[in-house]
């Protein structure tokens, strides 16, 4: 049964409750069927860490006590999710903000104030109306998941903690105490930090982590 720490490979459907409406998939032809696109998506299972919220609280908190090959069904509330949507996350900027950076905002449209993004609530001549809020704050949401695998070896948990946290294209060269991660950016200390704590509590073992830029 899975526990916390547990290296897993996963793949899910979420869908908001009241719409029905498919927003996330790892399934490419579940997101076919619903028109979900995948522009910038690569449709495959997920390797993550369970009890570490790399998804949603709700879906995490589900993991516990699964075996491999086991699908089920959960409902999601908000609380678990995106969160509450809040009016404290919301701003009116003047419309010079945005022309000055040759932008046209509309209704509906996501835009970048200052880091954030946001989304266009109303727009006017004179003043535009932005939300911060996740676009499924305040929704209840659906998920279908299936435990495919529970990772068992150091070097499959080691891969998965190093993608979760660093992405698929990061593949790390494993010897015995030693990780060597190569990478084409530099990866910020923090983040490093966090490699090594998630290793260490992962595996119950000090490996030596390595990094080194193409």
């Amino acid at each position: 049964m899975i526990k916390e720490n547990d290296c897993i490979e996963i793949e899910y459907s979420a869908f908001e409750a009241e719409s029905k409406a498919l927003f996330d998939t790892t399934n490419e032809s579940i997101a076919k069927k619903h028109g979900l696109s995948g522009e910038n998506k690569s449709f495959a299972p997920i390797k993550i860490i369970a009890g570490k919220n790399y998804v949603v609280k709700g879906l995490d908190e589900s993991f516990i006590g699964k075996k491999e090959g086991d699908s089920y069904k959960i409902n999601v509330p908000f609380s678990k999710g995106f969160g509450a949507w809040s009016s404290k996350l919301t701003e009116n900027i003047k419309i010079n903000v945005f022309t000055e950076k040759k932008i046209n905002p509309a209704k509906g449209m996501f835009v970048n104030i200052d880091g954030r993004t946001a989304r266009v609530v109303f727009a006017s001549n004179r003043v535009v109306k932005v939300d911060y809020n996740h676009p499924l704050a305040g929704k209840d949401l659906i998920y279908e998941a299936k435990i495919l695998k529970i990772l068992k070896n150091d070097d499959e948990k080691i891969e998965c903690i190093i993608k979760s946290l660093l992405g698929e294209e990061f593949s790390p060269k494993i010897s015995e105490n030693e990780i060597k991660i190569i990478s084409k950016i530099e990866i910020p200390e923090q983040i490093k930090e966090m490699l090594k704590k998630e290793i260490k509590e992962t595996l119950k073992k000090d490996y030596k982590l390595v990094f080194e830029k193409e």
